[in-house]
């Protein structure tokens, strides 16, 4: 089977008996997210709680690795309509990681991701994804390493990272450093989570300084220094493409 290829397994309930769901799975994983999803005691259990989401981390043995499960709420009313028509948080997340991973853009390798197709279900969808371990998010870093260099060296990345999107078109709806992971060994290694791009057309200049302006938020908590930001922004525009 090509790696372009995707398997489409269906499973009914999961976390409540009216629950139907789809999923979609990568190649080399099927056998492995089947035997996940049957297991209803795993699935519910969670190690966080965010507003809009309930998390679980679970080890994958015979892929030697820890895994993410996302159990995504519903936010808005829309959500409850969109995936029907393919567009289900858990499918943006998976499609945006895709993506993200062809121009070279580190983020958690994507899996699987599900659909409920209740209208009454708990979750609207589901997203499985690589777990990236001994790593904190880019605020905690910063908050923590006091070191000159390591500070730059995270900076640098996520300015960089920053204008390749920019530069291949998109714009990241939820970027800001709370969702970006970073290695401690090594903080230019990072990674991007909770992902959704949108695509920019002519709007370029309006979406860069939305997404400029949630970073330098991070600037009014003194969390890094007015130089610190300049580091940043000289390098997020030295990266640019003319």
């Amino acid at each position: 089977m090509k790696e372009n290829k995707y398997l489409f397994l269906y499973v009914g309930s999961i976390f409540h008996k009216i629950d139907s769901w789809i999923f979609r799975v990568k190649p080399g994983y099927f056998d492995q997210i089947e035997s996940l999803l049957r297991r209803k005691e795993t699935m519910l259990g969670t190690s966080l709680t965010r507003k809009y989401s309930d998390i679980s981390t679970l080890s994958l043995g015979s892929h030697n690795k820890c895994i993410l499960i996302k159990k995504i709420k519903f936010q808005k009313a829309a959500d409850y309509y969109r995936r029907y028509i393919g567009r289900s948080q858990a499918f943006r997340e998976f499609i945006t990681s895709t993506t993200l991973l062809s121009i070279k853009v580190r983020c958690p390798i994507p899996i699987s991701y599900g659909v409920n197709l209740s209208p009454f279900g708990q979750y609207e969808s589901l997203y499985v994804g690589e777990y990236i371990e001994n790593s904190i998010n880019g605020v905690e870093f910063l908050i923590q390493e006091k070191g000159i260099e390591e500070r730059n060296s995270f900076l640098s990345a996520v300015a960089q990272d920053l204008a390749t999107m920019c530069n291949n078109g998109f714009f990241h709806k939820d970027s800001h450093f709370g969702n970006i992971l970073c290695k401690l060994v090594d903080p230019s290694k990072i990674f991007w989570i909770d992902n959704d791009l949108k695509k920019i057309k002519s709007l370029r200049n309006k979406y860069e300084r939305v997404a400029l302006g949630r970073f330098q938020k991070i600037l009014r908590r003194d969390i890094i220094s007015f130089n610190e930001w300049y580091f940043f922004i000289e390098t997020y525009f030295s990266n640019l493409k003319k």
